[in-house]
């Protein structure tokens, strides 16, 4: 079975390389495709100051269609402004009409991730919000780090708040991807959860639930082995 190919949009202060050192684990799973700017934004356009250059992000838009002419993708995991961006891209593929040079480019992801992303705050791009239901034609995850003092939570929540029936996992970090092992293995079962078959999402997350937990407990129990017999 072939790999997913998931298109990869960095931070910002990051580029393409040093983002894939950060989650370079996820090879194990997929085909990661780091593209490098002109996403890319100055600390004055990060969203605790509710400035963004739209020119920028309209050269944005311009790189990533003729990138997605070219070739296709299963998903896209962004971060930070990167994040902002892929949430806005994923509705564009699902609505193309929201932007009209997208008609029949790329068909629509099956999931789009972002970790410490935003709500992009700005008249120009309102008519994108809120985002397509989740689940309808694209799978929306989003990641918030309850102590990120770049893109605070209260942020992240805007995001969140504009995406109907779309998951939210919080881990109790800063400003980046969780990379401890709870959260690499729910990644990976969130991602390979898209193949053909798979439950499209429907997978336990980083945290385990507490019925999991009690059902852990329970199998190492001389009662539960014995009830086994």
């Amino acid at each position: 079975m072939a790999k997913p190919q998931i298109l990869v949009l960095h931070g910002y202060t990051q580029s393409a390389y040093i983002f894939s050192k950060k989650i370079g684990a996820l090879r194990d799973c997929c085909d990661l495709h780091f593209i490098d700017g002109p996403i890319e934004l100055d600390k004055s356009d990060l969203p605790n100051t509710e400035m963004y250059d739209i020119e920028r992000f309209d050269e944005s838009w311009t790189e990533i269609k003729e990138l997605l002419s070219k070739q296709k993708f299963d998903g896209i995991l962004g971060f930070s402004q990167g994040a902002g961006f892929a949430a806005a891209l994923s509705a564009v593929l699902v609505n193309p009409d929201l932007r009209p040079e997208f008609k029949d480019v790329h068909p629509p992801f099956k999931f789009c991730i972002t970790v410490g992303g935003f709500k992009i705050h700005d008249k120009a791009y309102d008519h994108l919000y809120p985002l397509p239901v989740s689940g309808d034609k694209t799978h929306f995850l989003h990641v918030i780090g309850d102590n990120d003092m770049i893109v605070t939570p209260e942020r992240s929540a805007s995001l969140v708040e504009n995406s109907p029936n779309g998951r939210c996992e919080r881990h109790p970090g800063g400003h980046f991807v969780p990379s401890s092992a709870p959260w690499r293995h729910f990644f990976l079962r969130y991602i390979n959860s898209f193949n053909e078959g798979g439950s499209f999402g429907n997978v336990e997350g980083p945290q385990p639930t507490p019925e999991s937990l009690v059902a852990k407990s329970l199998q190492g129990t001389p009662s539960s082995q014995s009830s086994n017999l």
